[in-house]
């Protein structure tokens, strides 16, 4: 799933108040049906690792919820993945980052 990648950066965010960590990545690739294959590899991960279907799933974004939260976004040949906590500490960093 990572032929076509074309370059990539992430961030760690601490919250200091609770301890709580954030992973946001971002990642572009060559070619559309190579960012089509990586969600589809990151689907299968995300439900495998929750052990369900996304809770979310809309135009181009899906999300999970277990012992933490789990959303993945895309557009035509880029990724965005953030793992944190919870909805409430993922939903504004995924906000931020998907923001053209």
């Amino acid at each position: 799933a990572a032929e076509g990648w074309d370059g990539d950066c992430y961030a760690v965010y601490y919250r200091e108040s609770d301890g709580a960590l954030v992973l946001a990545w971002r990642i572009v690739w060559d070619t559309p049906a190579d960012a089509e294959e990586f969600v589809d590899t990151c689907v299968t991960f995300a439900e495998k690792r929750f052990g369900h279907a996304a809770d979310l799933s809309e135009d181009a974004r899906m999300c999970w919820s277990g012992d933490d939260h789990l959303c993945l976004a895309w557009g035509l040949a880029d990724t965005t993945i953030v793992l944190g906590p919870n909805a409430t500490t993922v939903e504004p960093v995924m906000a931020v980052i998907r923001t053209p």
